[in-house]
C-alpha cells in the first residue's frame, strides 16, 4: 500500500524534520511517488523537497540527479541542464556529476545548441577525464564539430585528445581514421 508508505515517511519527517533519516524518509516518497504512483507532478515535488529542505545530505545529489531525469522524460531541457548544472557546481565529487555532464551535453544537442554541447562534453574530460565515457563523448563530439558546425580544426583537435590520452581504446582508431580522411 503505497499511500501509507507515503504517508508513514511524512509522518515521520513532520514530527522528527531533524533526524538524519528525514532526508531518506522524503527521498523514498519521492520515489514511491515516481516509481511506483507514476505521479510526475508529486515525484518533482518530493525530490525539490529533499533539495530545499536538506541541501547538505548526502541524498540530495540523488534526488536532483532524479529530478533531472523526470525533467528529461519530459523534454524540459533547460530544467534538466539547471538540476544537472548544480549537481556539478554542489557535488562535484558525486558519482552522478560526470554522467549529469553527459547529459547536459545530450540536451543541448536536442535544443540544437551544439557549440554547447560540445563545450560540454570537453568538460567531461577536463573535470572527470579518467570517467570510462570520455574518449566516445570527445569522439562524439569531433562529429558534432564536424556535422554540424562544420569546423574540421575542431574536430581534428577533438579527435588528436582522443589519440593522445586513450592509446588502447576502441574510439582511438575511429579518431585516427577521421584525423586522416579531414587532413587531406
Amino acid at each position: 500500500d503505497y499511500q501509507n508508505a507515503v504517508s508513514f515517511y511524512q509522518e515521520g519527517v513532520s514530527r522528527f524534520p531533524n533526524d538524519k533519516n528525514s532526508p531518506l524518509y522524503l527521498l523514498e516518497i519521492a520515489k514511491i511517488w515516481d516509481d511506483k504512483l507514476k505521479d510526475d507532478d508529486k515525484a518533482i515535488k518530493a525530490y525539490e523537497s529533499v533539495v530545499a529542505a536538506y541541501p547538505k545530505s548526502e541524498q540530495t545529489p540523488a534526488a536532483l540527479f532524479e529530478l533531472g531525469r523526470i525533467f528529461e522524460g519530459l523534454k524540459r531541457y533547460e530544467q534538466v541542464i539547471e538540476v544537472y548544472g548544480r549537481i556539478v557546481k554542489e557535488y562535484p565529487k558525486s558519482p552522478m556529476s560526470p554522467s549529469s555532464l553527459i547529459t547536459i551535453g545530450d540536451c543541448y544537442e536536442k535544443m540544437s545548441d551544439y557549440e554547447q554541447a560540445v563545450t560540454n562534453y570537453q568538460r567531461l574530460y577536463q573535470e572527470y577525464p579518467k570517467d570510462s565515457h570520455v574518449p566516445e563523448v570527445l569522439y562524439h563530439a569531433g562529429q558534432l564539430c564536424e556535422e554540424n558546425l562544420n569546423n574540421t580544426d575542431k574536430a581534428i583537435e577533438i579527435y588528436q585528445l582522443i589519440l593522445k590520452n586513450f592509446p588502447d581504446n576502441p574510439y582511438t582508431k575511429k579518431a585516427d581514421s577521421r584525423v586522416k580522411k579531414l587532413g587531406k
